[in-house]
């Protein structure tokens, strides 16, 4: 080879690897991602609407044939990479790599060796379950590729946030307008009304869930609970991690000030925390509820599985949604104590945000092992747990004695006392904000009812599943009052000074949510003037705190007002500040300032 013809190869290989490789690697993963879509639109179509034999014969081929599709992509790309010397992805992404090269095996190996379980496992390898799951785990694997380059674009996390609670609430919505999620069917209004409703864990429905609802369309009603639960943001994060790993700083930065900035670990922690906090608690409470409906509720082991796996769920997201249709008033659980103080932790717990439940989580187990081993142990609580444990046991308790004075001899009347300090308890718990009712509202009295939309509005912790406008902004408007009355600039709160960006926060979380209620307020009282005034003021302020109680007045509302009630969940759950700034473009003034002037304020 002579040294021209040399170099002329060397400069062309090197021109195909950094010019034409990326574009094949690019263009192999972005037909992938297509086919993601296609694969899962088709299995949705499959599962969703009843099918003929012809169909089913179709989605078979379908099936065989985008796999065949994956299987060449992905060679193409991983072979890329290799050259390219590029990663290949997480040990997740690899996992399905290999799952790949089985999956050819029965094709390497045509003649069946001696072995009868080598025979068996080709067998099952080359059979349609098998292709099936690798099909659903390919889908997964792109699909969070490509939801890692829309993260790693820089792009304002209010608008991510934004635009993926309205992708998930019309997925949500398409899949219950799906023949085989309802007994006779719902209407697109209703069907985009209780998917809001369940990804914003709200807990407002135009009619009895179970009574129209397929065990399929519960199992869709749950999963929109879990992922309103657990955040768009943290649950696309937590699976482009678990197959990618491949986020701007930018984004994990954002990330990490939407779930938390103070638990001292990586994004990566913080997302593990987070997933498997939730799933201890649930599980947990759905055992709990399991043991105290036993005897109470009739049905089979399997109902009272999925009863309590629904409930745990829907109350630790704090949606309120139930299987029954006096939502937790049956006759059934009437009197079960034990299940009503089960419902009350989780909704408590889940009320408290993930930094401070984890905070907490992690005091008691390690006062547990403390214990065991006899040492004391000291795990500080920071000033943001110490605000929203303080304030929901002020709450709690305050809210507890109020509605017994109130209702002890009305509501309550005929109740066993332990029965009656239960009922009072949940009654307090339940408006922060899980929705769930145990007697009806339009049975309490005025002030009760008066006291139920006070805790409503002011909700749970930050950075939790409840709504309202949270007991930190509470506190930190009571502490900016304390210090108005003492004439100085210096808020302060338990020992600590509060920043004057957390004071500004607080005051328009406050004047936005005041703005809201009255505005949409105005807007119901204009579309449904047949109805009283108080049960609308009491709807608007229930969906904005993403509460779900309603003086029966959901299901009496027209097509206009319920597009007005989604819009208002939508807007309590994401956020108005948050979506004020995703409409906003921050404005740096980092080097100047204007003058210092004082306003006359009475």
């Amino acid at each position: 080879m002579t040294p021209l013809r040399g170099f002329l190869r060397f400069i062309f290989t090197k021109r195909i690897i950094k010019g034409v490789l990326p574009a094949i690697s690019a263009t192999a993963t972005s037909i992938c991602f297509i086919l993601s879509i296609v694969t899962l639109a088709a299995f949705v179509y499959r599962i969703g609407v009843p099918t003929s034999s012809i169909e089913n014969s179709l989605f078979c081929l379908l099936c065989n044939t985008f796999l065949n599709f994956f299987i060449f992509l992905t060679a193409v790309s991983v072979a890329c990479a290799l050259l390219l010397k590029r990663s290949i992805g997480k040990i997740t992404a690899k996992a399905v790599y290999v799952l790949m090269l089985l999956r050819l095996l029965p094709a390497i190996v045509p003649v069946a060796p001696p072995y009868a379980w080598w025979e068996t496992a080709l067998v099952h390898i080359g059979g349609f379950y098998y292709g099936v799951f690798l099909l659903l785990a390919t889908s997964v694997l792109y699909l969070s590729a490509g939801f890692a380059r829309v993260l790693s674009a820089n792009i304002n996390p209010s608008k991510i946030i934004a635009f993926g609670f309205l992708s998930v609430i019309s997925l949500g919505a398409g899949l219950l307008l799906l023949p085989n999620s309802s007994y006779a069917g719902v209407s697109v209004t209703d069907a985009f009304f209780v998917a809001t409703s369940a990804v914003c864990v709200v807990g407002l429905s135009p009619f009895p869930i179970n009574e129209v609802f397929t065990p399929m369309g519960q199992g869709i009603l749950l999963s929109l609970i879990q992922i309103g639960g657990i955040g768009i943001m943290t649950l696309t994060c937590f699976f482009v991690f678990l197959f990618n790993g491949n986020v701007s700083t930018y984004s994990q930065m954002s990330l990490r000030d939407a779930v938390s900035s103070n638990l001292g670990v990586s994004l990566v922690g913080i997302l593990k925390r987070i997933f498997w906090t939730t799933v201890s608690v649930e599980l947990a409470g759905a055992f709990l509820i399991w043991l105290s409906v036993q005897g109470s509720i009739p049905g089979s082991q399997l109902y009272k599985i999925w009863f309590s796996v629904f409930h745990a769920i829907s109350a630790f997201c704090n949606a309120g949604f139930s299987l029954f249709p006096e939502n937790l008033g049956s006759p059934f659980l009437m009197g079960n104590n034990p299940f009503f103080i089960v419902i009350s932790l989780l909704i408590i717990l889940g009320g408290l945000g993930f930094p401070v439940l984890i905070n907490v989580l992690s005091f008691v187990w390690l006062k547990g092992v403390a214990m065991l081993r006899r040492r004391r142990v000291y795990l500080p609580f920071n000033l943001n747990s110490r605000i929203v444990l303080g304030m929901t046991l002020l709450l709690v308790a305050g809210g507890t004695l109020a509605i017994a004075a109130f209702e002890w001899n009305r509501a309550f009347a005929g109740m066993p006392f332990a029965d009656r300090v239960v009922q009072a308890l949940f009654t307090s718990v339940s408006p922060r904000t899980a929705g769930f009712s145990s007697i009806p509202v339009t049975g309490f009295t005025i002030q009760t009812t008066l006291l139920v939309i006070m805790l409503m509005w002011v909700g749970g912790g930050a950075q939790s599943t409840a709504g309202g406008i949270k007991v930190n902004t509470l506190a930190v408007l009571f502490a900016g009052l304390v210090a108005g009355a003492r004439r100085t600039d210096k808020i302060e709160l338990a020992g600590r000074r509060i920043s004057g960006i957390s004071v500004i926060h607080a005051l328009a979380v406050i004047l936005l949510s005041i703005t809201v209620i009255f505005v949409f307020t105005v807007a119901i009282l204009f579309l449904e003037p047949e109805l009283p005034p108080l049960n609308l003021f009491y709807e608007v302020v229930s969906a904005v705190s993403t509460v779900g109680l309603s003086l029966d007045t959901t299901q009496l509302l027209g097509a206009d007002s319920k597009w007005l009630v989604m819009s208002l969940m939508f807007i309590g759950r994401v956020g108005a500040i948050t979506l004020i700034w995703g409409m906003m473009k921050e404005k740096d003034r980092s080097l100047y300032s204007y003058p210092t002037e004082s306003i006359i304020i009475n």
